[in-house]
């Protein structure tokens, strides 16, 4: 008894593969559907697995079945598993059941219209082709050779797949008439000359039917295919030499032969694997070196070419030549260089890639540090922090370019910036980045101040950590609109234009407006003219910031034009209006006739500004007369019957004077105390410091 099998059927034994309900494409005979591995060694590989479609002839199944297990050709597709679905068994050629039989291949995809390969490609594609033809025409005949049955697998490569007919040329010689009848049952067609001769018949068929759908034949390999496919005459040796003698084919001569030596790459040392790929690599440099798209020609090849087979391998061959000496230096430039066009063009990200560019950001050698800040902005496209890891493993080395001796270096570095802010911390942001490029602000080249401010400009939005984003950028600005070069200049205005948006309305009135206010006095034109088209930028905005902040005028009535005319006065209209006060203040002068001869003036404090435009000011019926008082010996005042001036609305007896025969300052005193409005003059014995005796000194006034 079988206890193994007892035991996976008890167990509810599953596949190793994780299989896709649906398939994604179908031959005659077979459904392809998408799948994974699930085995510990092979973990998450993808891979096709093969299965009969319903109502398959058996005969022909089986037939593929015995081909796929036991032809182990170059150019035919990989069988890594043949097994009965329903177990998971190895399955019996004899006891087989169809709807349960699945063949497991590495994973391959048609031929057909969804591609678009370049001339080269299809050369590529042809010589594959005519290879494994080559190899099974020595001992088999194919009979039913299409362009159904041809696939291409991870690395690029075209290969085949359903040899339902296949049979060895031995065996089908000895019973030609019944190989002959199942081919024409089961391709439909009548077989025309021997059978060596239709197996490239059908060659020619599947290209001439195959290559259209992927790409343009050149008339040259067009007339010889359809030649080919007519009669049969050539072998595959033979035809396949008669298109590399077409001119069309000479052109891509170098690549194809470079790609014939790729296939032997698995078998090759270091060494040997490092020339190859040099050669292969020189070919394409010097291919591309004059197309204006190279990146577009490179994404043209069989998918599967660049990034599963030239890239993992050109990983490799770098790693050994750094740890080798000095004199694979030039090959290490040539292959990074590829190798980055190679990953930017086929978006190629694995963790071999990776850890050999942290590795070549760690060298101290221009030449590669110019070559990954070239191709920088490519390969950290669609690139987070958590994938590659920049923020840790890359940007120390990075910054190192911005103090760099060279001016290309620092250039370089400065443009790249841009590419890597969503990859920084918020430290490394805010705080190392902006010292960095603070640096460079006061560069000795132009060149590379111009291109900080445009770097700053860029940036700006992604500042927001930033508590002072504001007062920074209008530091920076202001800065460099003091630069004794013109271009830099015109560089800050071209960022404040950029940053406008970022500027809040009391930012702009309060730093911005001075911030460009300068430039309209520069020395160059052309900067004053740009100042002032941005100075209106910014005032159109504060206008539309105060409509939103205090809303719009709703009516003309309630809109109030202030003007500034009202504080326009001319000498002329200031003289008359000081005449017209003049007039005024004697208008309202009302003096007592003395009763001597002695006419009293009017004492300093009755005279001041203040009471003589009140005094004009009141109406007549209110106004004070001016008293006339005399500063007399006190002889004098005894001798003098004093002036008496009183409001004209007072009807009190008490006249404000005591005649007690003193020196007179007590009767200011009376005064004050029955009004309490008059503030009483310092005596000039004790608190006048003038020396004239009018009864006020300077501090008065």
């Amino acid at each position: 008894m079988n206890f193994s099998s007892l035991f996976r059927g008890l167990s509810n034994f599953q596949l190793p593969y994780s299989i896709e309900s649906t398939p994604y494409h179908e031959t005659a005979q077979w459904q392809l559907f998408e799948a994974r591995s699930k085995k510990p060694e092979t973990l998450d590989k993808h891979v096709t697995v093969f299965r009969p479609k319903e109502g398959a002839d058996r005969r022909f199944i089986l037939n593929d079945l015995r081909c796929a297990k036991r032809i182990r050709f170059p150019g035919l597709c990989n069988v890594l598993d043949v097994m009965d679905g329903s177990n998971g068994t190895t399955i019996d050629e004899q006891t087989v059941v169809l709807d349960s039989l699945l063949i497991v291949t590495e994973y391959v995809k048609p031929v057909d219209g969804e591609l678009s390969l370049s001339s080269e490609a299809m050369y590529m594609g042809i010589w594959d082709l005519c290879q494994a033809v080559g190899l099974l025409e020595s001992k088999f005949f194919i009979g039913n050779l299409s362009d159904r049955s041809i696939f291409y697998n991870e690395s690029g490569e075209w290969v085949i797949f359903g040899l339902e007919c296949c049979m060895l040329a031995e065996d089908a010689r000895q019973q030609p008439d019944q190989y002959i009848a199942e081919v024409q049952r089961f391709t439909g067609n009548r077989i025309k000359g021997t059978l060596e001769k239709w197996d490239m018949m059908c060659l020619g068929e599947t290209l001439e039917t195959l290559l259209p759908k992927v790409g343009s034949i050149p008339i040259e390999l067009k007339s010889i295919i359809n030649k080919q496919r007519i009669n049969g005459q050539l072998n595959v040796s033979n035809f396949l030499k008669t298109l590399q003698n077409t001119k069309v084919w000479k052109e891509a001569k170098q690549i194809v032969e470079s790609y014939g030596h790729l296939k032997e790459l698995h078998i090759a040392n270091d060494k040997e694997k490092m020339e190859t790929l040099i050669q292969f690599n020189i070919t394409i440099r010097d291919h591309i070196t004059g197309m204006k798209d190279s990146r577009k020609w490179l994404q043209s090849f069989t998918p599967g070419l660049l990034d599963r087979l030239i890239v993992p391998e050109l990983c490799s061959t770098i790693t050994w030549m750094s740890t080798q000496q000095a004199i694979y230096q030039g090959n290490i430039v040539i292959s990074l260089a590829l190798l980055l066009e190679y990953i930017i063009a086929t978006k190629c990200r694995t963790v071999e890639i990776d850890t050999l560019l942290w590795g070549m950001w760690r060298l101290a050698d221009r030449e590669i540090r110019c070559l990954l800040l070239m191709h920088c902005h490519g390969f950290l496209k669609d690139v987070t922090n958590d994938s590659f890891q920049f923020s840790d493993k890359v940007f120390p080395y990075f910054l190192q370019g911005l103090i760099d001796s060279e001016e290309s270096l620092r250039l370089l570095t400065l443009r790249n910036i841009p590419y890597i802010v969503e990859l920084l911390t918020e430290r490394q942001l805010n705080n190392e980045l902006l010292r960095s490029i603070a640096k460079t602000q006061v560069d000795p080249s132009v060149k590379v101040r111009t291109e900080t401010l445009l770097v700053v400009s860029r940036i700006a939005p992604q500042l927001k950590a930033l508590s002072n984003r504001d007062s920074v950028l209008a530091t920076i600005f202001t800065k460099s609109l003091k630069d004794p070069e013109s271009e830099t200049r015109l560089a800050a205005l071209y960022g404040l234009e950029q940053c406008l948006p970022l500027f809040g309305s009391d930012v702009i009135a309060n730093k911005i407006m001075s911030v460009i206010a300068p430039g309209l006095l520069d020395s160059d034109s052309g900067i004053r003219t740009a100042a002032r088209t941005l100075f209106d930028k910014y005032l159109k905005t504060l206008e539309t910031a105060a409509i939103e902040k205090f809303g719009n005028v709703k009516s003309e009535t309630d809109q109030i034009e202030p003007t500034l005319k009202k504080f326009g006065r001319t000498q002329e209209i200031e003289m008359k209006e000081m005449d017209d006060m003049c007039i005024g203040f004697l208008r309202g002068l009302h003096v007592s006739v003395p009763t001597t001869t002695d006419i009293h003036r009017p004492t300093l404090r009755e005279m001041s500004p203040a009471t003589t435009a009140t005094n004009i000011m009141a109406p007549p019926s209110e106004r004070l007369a001016m008293p006339v008082v005399s500063m007399r010996s006190a002889k004098q005042a005894k001798q003098t019957t004093p002036v008496t001036v009183r409001p004209a609305t007072t009807n009190d007896v008490n006249d404000g004077w005591d005649d007690d025969g003193d020196n007179g300052w007590d009767d200011f005193n009376d005064i004050a105390s029955d009004t309490d409005k008059t503030k009483l003059p310092a005596t000039n014995a004790s608190d006048d410091d003038d020396d004239d005796d009018d009864g006020w000194d300077a501090a008065d006034w």
